[in-house]
């Protein structure tokens, strides 16, 4: 990274905007930022910071906000702008600060902040982010070169009373600085992650060995080794068990014998029983023999006498379909009678039917006049909306004019009297110019009218005299009176414009309501008096529609009805005919089919009618007597032989205890069941038992392995956190020390004759991983080592410069593709004597030669007097000035 030039104002001590040109410099290699006190020499520093990651060169002074300039006057800006050099392409950062306007007079200063970041393309500046913020913007100059803001103060600017803290701070300081320019943080991340990871591995360990206590608990054993003896005796307990369930069994069969022979005798009580139920059940089946023989016997007329029952049911249908005929006809006749009559008065109406159909035509011939009569009053009514509008607009647009001329009028006199104000007031200035002359002169120096040495008296200014600041600001008052009357003119003469096209358009709306309105007048001169609107008329041609469709559908309803009464009594006069015949046929049925009736009753013997009807069955009830007699015979047999059965099967049996049998069985059954029970148990026992045995012995292995495991990556993980000996990242840190301390002797071998060497320490300070950052010297002309601490102000200053240049090779090397062409030194150079500021100088010659340009903040006279190349800083009544003077 190599600086181009670095641009500020209202910054600091610096109120106007100064820029310097770093490779105007870059020539000379070694220059120096001199000047009086508090005139602004770190400031540009702070500057090259502020505009790369908007903090300055010190943690103390601040972001960009606290080093805006005191002296600026409120509404100018605050900038800084750096254009540097990275990687072969040009750069420029830059950040701006604007004050915000308040009402109110007491409110808080506040700012818009603006970012510039870009990069030079083909002689243009094009912007690196496509929305550039400030943390964004800190990101990509971390990212350009190389470096973070703290490491940019360690490496490229050596910020004031800085210089001896890397070389006499403890080794935890140490570690903080060397840490953040090493990033070796990493190391230190990684150690403790693994000794997260063993914590999570020791808890799931002692989770393991928790889960096996449990175990054991729940079995009841003392230990994992004892668990095996505890399986041997399930599976003894489990034997005896089953050869219970075995005796119980045995004994259940025998009870079960006992108990189906106890069964087998009331099975015989049983079948006793039954036998004589079907005997008693027969005794009866002789009366049901002579009943089925009479049944018989009536069978043989019932065809005859169902014959001539069904023809005397025909005969009163026929008689009773007759008489519904003969009235049917009769209501038929009567009908036809009232469609007749009111078909005829119907059809005496024609003639207001003609007249209604006339003036339906008539009407219809009006609807496309009212309809255009609607239009028109559509569009007259419209055309009056626009004039009022337009009117409304004219007097709206009237009123801004007047107003806008009223302001014109009042900024035109507030014009004048600024003018006039200002022009008194710089009356009054010329008028005391021999006053304002006098307050500048100095004794011993040339007036510039005169040309005088001595000013013996001095012209006095009155008390309430004018000054510079007051003619500018009363000609800025002008100016700005100016302004605003030339703005409000262009406002006044559009508003007058506006004015005139809404007047235009007022006139053209007028007269197209006149037209739509004439139109509008003479259509509706043409309109039926009686009927003033379109609706109305629709209305009217809607009701005749209505009187005209009712008439005709009547027509066709009335004439429907008629002819369908015709059809009707012509239809019933041919059924009552036909109902007639009907009856005489079925009289003549009658008679033959009894007859026949008669003469099946003599064949029967039955004798009557009555005597008949008792004797006759239904074929379903003579097949359920012929059934039950069956039925009868077939039990008696069934019974008889299921008797004899179960008597030869007890034959040599004796009868046993019913009672003792049935307590027997249930006895011995509830005791096989406790057996099987208990066997069951047993068994679970057993298996739920060897199942815990196996996983909690297979866990207890596995637990011994993980703890081995364990122990052996817990000494590794404590040996890298140094709790028994120097932690891995302090030992990464003494490595990289230990690179500078190389890097610093080489420059330290040209001072002093060589005399002082650094040497890294390995002596602990505090806890044990504490150690290993500590320095000491190496003093040739001794032949011993002592702490840097007892050097002189000017040696441990030169010592010093020399560890923080070799921090800053050693941290460029580090970032790869990072290369550094600059160096900021801000003081320091007040403890060295002539000869160690010659030696000083020679090592930051030797620098340049590597960075191409190095700066000295330092207001030492002899400094000044050495290094002609000068950036000569200074103060004046308007704020400090930079300005550059090349040797």
């Amino acid at each position: 990274m190599r600086p181009v030039s670095v641009r500020f104002r209202c910054f600091g001590p610096y109120i106007r905007e100064q820029e310097i040109r770093f490779d105007e410099l870059a020539e000379y290699g070694l220059f120096l930022i001199c000047g009086e006190t508090g005139s602004g020499k770190t400031t540009i520093l702070d500057a090259m910071c502020c505009a790369l990651y908007g903090s300055c060169s010190g943690d103390i002074r601040g972001e960009l906000d606290a080093m805006r300039c005191k002296q600026a006057d409120p509404g100018d800006p605050t900038e800084v702008e750096l254009v540097f050099e990275s990687n072969g392409s040009r750069y420029r950062f830059g950040r701006k600060l604007t004050p915000r306007r308040s009402r109110k007079a007491d409110a808080p200063v506040s700012f818009n902040e603006d970012f510039t970041c870009q990069k030079e393309v083909s002689g243009s500046w094009v912007p690196l982010l496509d929305n550039c913020k400030k943390k964004s913007m800190n990101a990509k100059a971390a990212e350009l070169i190389g470096l973070d803001l703290d490491q940019f103060r360690q490496v490229i600017i050596l910020p004031q009373g800085k210089f001896e803290t890397l070389l006499t701070s403890r080794s935890e300081d140490k570690e903080s600085i060397l840490s953040s320019l090493f990033h070796t943080e990493r190391w230190k991340t990684a150690v403790e992650r693994m000794a997260k990871e063993l914590n999570e591995r020791e808890n799931g360990i002692a989770r393991e060995v928790q889960t096996i206590r449990e175990g054991l608990e729940r079995l009841q054993a003392a230990s994992v080794e004892a668990l095996p003896e505890a399986v041997e005796n399930a599976e003894k307990e489990a034997g005896e068990a089953a050869a219970a369930e075995k005796r119980a069994d045995a004994v259940k069969k025998q009870a079960q014998e006992l108990l189906n022979l106890k069964n087998d005798y009331a099975e015989l009580d049983r079948r006793l029983e039954k036998r004589e139920i079907a005997g008693k059940a027969a005794e009866g089946d002789h009366g049901l023999e002579v009943r089925l023989e009479m049944a018989v016997r009536a069978e043989k007329a019932r065809k005859p006498h169902d014959d001539w029952k069904q023809a005397a049911d025909d005969l009163k249908r026929a008689g009773r379909r007759l008489e519904e005929a003969g009235a049917q006809l009769e209501q038929a006749e009567a009908a036809l009678k009232k469609a007749s009559g009111e078909k005829a008065a119907h059809e005496a109406q024609a003639d207001e039917q003609q007249e209604r159909i006339g003036e339906r035509q008539r009407l219809s011939a009006l609807r496309g006049r009212y309809e255009n009569i609607a239009a028109l009053q559509k569009a007259a009514g419209e055309a009056e909306k626009a004039m009022n509008a337009a009117l409304d607009q004219s007097a709206k647009d009237r009123a801004a004019a007047g107003q806008e001329r009223n302001r014109l009028l009042q900024l035109e006199t507030a014009w004048n009297n600024a003018e006039d104000e200002y022009r008194r007031i710089a009356r009054a200035y010329r008028a005391a110019a021999a006053g304002h002359l006098a307050e500048s002169l100095r004794e011993g120096d040339p007036c510039p009218v005169c040309g005088s040495m001595h000013h013996p008296c001095p012209a006095v200014l009155p008390e309430g005299t004018f000054r510079s600041e007051d003619v500018e600001a009363a000609e800025e008052k002008v100016s700005r009176a100016r302004k605003d009357y030339d703005a409000r003119k262009a406002i006044k003469e559009k508003a007058e414009e506006a004015q005139r096209t809404a007047e235009r358009a007022l006139a053209e709306a007028e007269a197209d309501y006149a037209r739509a309105k004439g139109a509008l007048d003479q259509e509706l001169a043409q309109r039926d008096p009686e009927l003033e609107t379109l609706e109305a008329l629709e209305g009217r041609i809607g009701k005749l529609d209505e009187a005209i469709r009712a008439y005709n559908t009547k027509t066709e309803k009335l004439a429907g009805a008629y002819n369908e009464a015709v059809v009707n009594r012509d239809a019933l006069k041919k059924a009552e005919s036909d109902r007639r015949e009907e009856k005489e046929a079925a009289e003549k049925e009658l008679a033959e089919k009894e007859s026949a009736w008669m003469k099946a009753l003599e064949e029967t013997g039955l004798g009557t009618e009555a005597q008949y009807t008792a004797m006759i069955l239904s074929v379903d009830d003579q097949v359920k007597l012929r059934n039950t007699l069956s039925e009868h015979a077939a039990a008696i047999r069934a019974a008889e032989k299921a008797l004899e059965e179960q008597r030869e099967k007890l034959a040599g049996k004796a009868r046993p205890d019913p009672e003792a049998a049935e307590a027997g069985w249930k006895d011995a059954e509830q005791k096989h069941r406790e057996a099987i029970q208990a066997l069951t148990l047993a068994e679970q026992k057993r298996d739920h038992l060897k199942e815990e045995t196996a996983r909690l012995t297979g866990l207890d292995g596995k637990i011994a392995d993980k703890r081995k495991a364990f122990e052996a990556d817990s000494a590794f993980v404590r040996a890298l956190r140094g709790s028994t000996g120097m932690s891995i990242q302090r030992y990464v840190l003494s490595v990289r020390l230990g690179q500078v301390i190389v890097e610093a002797n080489r420059l330290l071998s040209g001072i002093y004759g060589g005399r002082y060497r650094l040497h890294r320490s390995n002596e602990s300070y505090g806890s044990s991983h504490k150690s290993g950052l500590e320095l000491e010297v190496y003093d040739s002309m001794s032949d011993q080592y002592r702490s840097v601490c007892t050097l002189s102000g000017g040696e441990k200053f030169l010592v010093a410069l020399s560890l923080a240049i070799g921090l800053c090779t050693v941290v460029q090397n580090e970032q790869r593709g990072v290369s550094l062409e600059a160096m900021f030194i801000d003081e320091g150079f007040g403890s060295l004597d002539q000869s160690s500021l010659g030696d000083a100088l020679d090592v930051l010659q030797t620098v340049r030669k590597g960075r191409g340009l190095v700066d000295i903040i330092s207001h030492i006279p002899l400094l000044e007097e050495t290094i002609p190349t000068k950036i000569i800083t200074g103060k004046t009544a308007r704020g400090s000035v930079a300005r550059v003077q090349l040797g």
